[in-house]
């Protein structure tokens, strides 16, 4: 066979692999688009709950997210086909594979956020807990100076003003 026609052959073989990759891709990108719409109506489902607790809110959350989380594996699993595999390995990236890699890294950012607000939340809880802790500290030696035989007295409205100050800040960060 002379050496035009194995060129040719393969030039198909390369387009027939590209054609089926793209295909691929608009699976992917149809699924994609599902995903993003079930996620903006999870989203509305949600505030239209916002009698539930923050706990109940964010458990909606994480199931949301382990679920986004499935369907881009799913996705992922349609995407890496043979001819996908062979052109990614033969350093052409299929745009499956370029769809595939932006819903990854979609993914990381989303688990990131998650990550950021239990983090802000912990944050907000510890501090809270120091305040108080800082609060009981401040009652007791109040109470009891060395020295003294007995209670004193506490200034209980200056106190009262520094866990409403508190608790503003608290409700403006949070």
């Amino acid at each position: 066979m002379p050496a035009e026609w194995v060129a040719i052959a393969r030039a198909i073989s390369m387009a027939n692999s590209l054609s089926q990759a793209l295909a691929r891709n608009d699976l992917l990108l149809e699924a994609i688009g599902r995903n993003r719409a079930d996620t903006a109506k999870r989203l509305a489902q949600e505030s239209e709950n916002l009698h539930l607790s923050a706990g109940e809110r964010e458990d909606k959350r994480r199931m949301a997210l382990g679920e986004l989380e499935g369907a881009y594996t799913a996705a992922l699993a349609k995407a890496a086909k043979p001819t996908g595999i062979k052109s990614w390995f033969m350093g052409v990236p299929s745009e499956a594979h370029n769809a595939a890699a932006r819903a990854a890294v979609s993914l990381a950012v989303a688990n990131g956020a998650l990550g950021r607000y239990e983090s802000k939340n912990q944050n907000m809880a510890r501090a809270r807990k120091h305040f108080e802790d800082y609060i009981e500290r401040r009652e007791d030696e109040e109470r009891w100076r060395p020295g003294l035989e007995g209670p004193i007295e506490v200034d209980l409205e200056k106190t009262a003003r520094e866990r409403a100050a508190f608790a503003e800040v608290v409700a403006r960060v949070g």
